[in-house]
């Protein structure tokens, strides 16, 4: 696949009108500037984990910063795809810290299975994730720890926290990874299919051949209707070919499905303020789900984006600038 430039995409847009060639303009400038900013202002750390191997995270401190964000990603997310996330915040007095999952991102893949999106327990993403997370809090000692987190990052997130009720004092959850949508196949039949694969060992094969099987380029994409990041995205993947992965694994979508039922089980043990951001025209995360959980947590709120699709911080500018109003308003009153 070629290079994308910003003079091509602006050159397939001929037909718009100049504010509308100012805007893609303005949009690919900023997020060139949040990319230089990961790589000019963060640190790489890296932690080796007994029987796989290391992880990555990215961490952007200031003396001053008695506060920590911890941003979890979702799944087959890098930690640079949050670069413009990092950008925006970074001057609310806050530390940053993101992680890239084990098998995922900036971190070692699995040997067995270094395309796909494969797990072998996800006790194993929530051990890391707290690994991480301590650590950095231990080195400073800061005064509250908050999180942002998307999707399968939520769920990560919420499990950790489940198992630990200090490790953070406020989160923000994108898209929650709650329930996923098995495509119309009852969850029970899908489950028992899962457990099949696994017997008969299918656990490593992919639930699509490749990422066009289910999305068709931008316009059939289900993830952002913003079409300067879906391509930003993919440019960064050309840039960076070790951060580029595959489809989940059937032992993935088994191991997701254990995690999500064990977390809704246990939500109404949460009394942290949460704040809930669902994405009006999510196809990969049940909405339902997240109505249930939201109603049903003591201290939470949910806010439903219109229009917005599943990546909700990579969504456009209308979106996405409605979703930062949210998440400073959040962080403001619970700092």
């Amino acid at each position: 696949m070629e290079q994308l430039s910003q003079q091509k995409i602006l050159d397939s847009k001929e037909s718009q009108s100049k504010a509308d060639i100012t805007l893609v303009s303005d949009i690919f400038c900023k997020l060139e500037e949040s990319t230089q900013f990961y790589w000019n202002f963060g640190q790489s750390h890296f932690f080796y984990r007994p029987g796989f191997g290391t992880l990555h995270c990215r961490y952007f401190s200031q003396k001053k910063n008695q506060k920590l964000l911890v941003i979890a990603p979702g799944r087959g997310e890098s930690s640079l795809k949050y670069s413009e996330t990092i950008l925006d915040l970074q001057d609310k007095g806050l530390d940053i810290l993101v992680l890239d999952h084990r098998g995922q991102g900036f971190s070692e893949r699995y040997h067995n299975c270094p395309e796909n999106g494969y797990i072998e327990n996800f006790q194993d993403y929530i051990d890391d994730f707290r690994t991480v997370v301590d650590h950095f809090k231990e080195r400073k000692h800061y005064q509250k720890t908050h999180l942002l987190a998307h999707s399968m990052g939520a769920a990560i997130g919420l499990a950790a926290l489940l198992r630990d009720h200090t490790l953070f004092q406020g989160m923000i959850l994108c898209s929650p990874m709650l329930k996923i949508k098995t495509l119309g196949i009852p969850a029970f039949m899908a489950k028992f299919i899962l457990l099949i694969s696994e017997k008969i060992k299918l656990g490593h094969r992919p639930l699509y051949k490749k990422l066009s099987d289910v999305r068709g380029g931008f316009t059939d994409n289900p993830k952002t209707s913003c079409w300067e990041r879906y391509h930003h995205h993919l440019e960064m993947d050309l840039k960076h070919p070790q951060i580029k992965i595959g489809p989940p694994t059937l032992k993935w979508l088994s191991e997701n499905l254990s995690l999500s039922r064990g977390v809704f089980k246990e939500r109404k043990k949460l009394k942290l303020p949460i704040l809930l951001m669902q994405a009006e025209e999510d196809s990969l995360v049940c909405s339902k789900a997240q109505d249930r959980f939201a109603h049903e947590v003591e201290n939470c709120r949910i806010i439903r984006l219109k229009n917005s699709r599943h990546e909700i911080l990579s969504e456009s500018n209308d979106i996405r600038n409605r979703a930062f109003v949210q998440i400073e308003k959040f962080l403001k009153e619970n700092g």
